[in-house]
């Protein structure tokens, strides 16, 4: 019996560690892991747990990869569009690791949210399957997935399947039902007090169609020539909307698997709304593609004198090849 207990307590204490996950904090507005060294680490096997590169992680703490790491340091690991997701579905050979925010006294849903790449309240509620709004200090609320490698983190044993379903929901109400066709007449024999046969002839005058909504243009926004882009549509509403800005800047690509089928491309951009689309012109080319917006660049050395780094799909779709190239970036303010 005092075996069967021992390892029913391993085997419960083994449990808890699975569920508790990273925990995220937000460092200069960005969203970071704090991860402590141990015996046997490397650059490069953290790294590979983190899903990163080594200069990547060195960067992030202004440390070289020349300098081996020691026992009990801390390093922050950013949390970056290669290794953090909030809706996607993982990839055959990746796993979805939960990433923990600690509620802090004051904190509430919507607050949280807007920390971490402003998701709305009810996507943190649905990472964490939360019944309610109700939190307090102390709870571990579900903010995003940290994305790693089946066969190179220590993490993927501790991998769930993300409730969301889609990365990029469409920007659309509830679908109208369509109206239904007018039955067939029934041939019946007309009562004597019936209006006369002249009056049914007369034609019935069209009804004009009203303006379509925003939300209907979003929807038609799906069905534009996939040349430019899923989001083509959406600018275009967009500047309607508002004051169209233009700035030449260099940009590099991202790893990200959107848009090689759905045209769904994206871009990280400061200073810009994240859910702006932005019209990203190679004068050079002549091509175009329109991204949203997902965010800030990290700050990191590699993104130093960059305006924007896109994900590949958008690179390869402009007919660029990896580095860095200079993009004209429109959008609306």
């Amino acid at each position: 019996m005092r075996l069967l207990s021992l390892l029913l307590s391993v085997a419960t204490g083994f449990s808890l560690s699975a569920q508790t996950g990273p925990v995220a904090v937000i460092e200069n507005g960005n969203p970071i892991i704090r991860h402590k060294v141990v015996a046997k680490e490397n650059w490069y096997s953290v790294a590979r747990n983190f899903n990163l590169r080594p200069v990547e992680i060195a960067s992030a703490n202004g440390l070289g990869i020349d300098k081996p790491l020691s026992i009990g340091q801390s390093l922050d690991i950013p949390l970056t569009a290669d290794n953090f997701a909030q809706a996607d579905k993982p990839a055959a050979d990746e796993a979805f690791i939960p990433v923990y925010h600690v509620v802090r006294q004051g904190e509430g849903l919507y607050r949280i949210g807007q920390m971490y790449n402003k998701v709305g309240s009810d996507a943190v509620k649905r990472m964490t399957n939360m019944p309610s709004d109700a939190i307090k200090p102390g709870m571990r609320l579900v903010v995003g997935y940290l994305k790693v490698k089946k066969s190179q983190s220590a993490f993927a044993g501790q991998a769930v399947t993300p409730p969301v379903t889609t990365a990029e929901p469409r920007l659309t109400s509830k679908p109208v039902a369509p109206v239904p066709a007018p039955a067939a007449p029934v041939n019946t024999p007309a009562p004597t007090t019936q209006v006369p046969p002249a009056s049914k002839s007369e034609p019935v005058k069209p009804i004009n169609p009203p303006a379509s909504t925003p939300a209907q243009r979003s929807e038609q926004a799906s069905a534009l020539p996939s040349g430019t882009g899923f989001f083509t549509g959406l600018f275009i509403e967009q500047a309607r909307a508002g004051q169209v800005v233009t700035v030449t800047g260099m940009g590099a690509s991202f790893k990200s698997t959107s848009g090689w089928n759905d045209g769904k491309y994206y871009v990280l951009m400061n200073g810009v709304e994240p859910g702006t689309i932005v019209k990203i012109t190679d004068a050079a080319a002549g091509a175009t593609i329109y991204a949203k917006v997902l965010g800030d660049l990290p700050p990191i050395r590699e993104n130093e004198g960059l305006h924007a780094r896109l994900s590949n799909a958008a690179i390869s779709k402009l007919g660029l090849p990896e580095g860095t190239h200079s993009l004209t970036f429109h959008w609306s303010k």
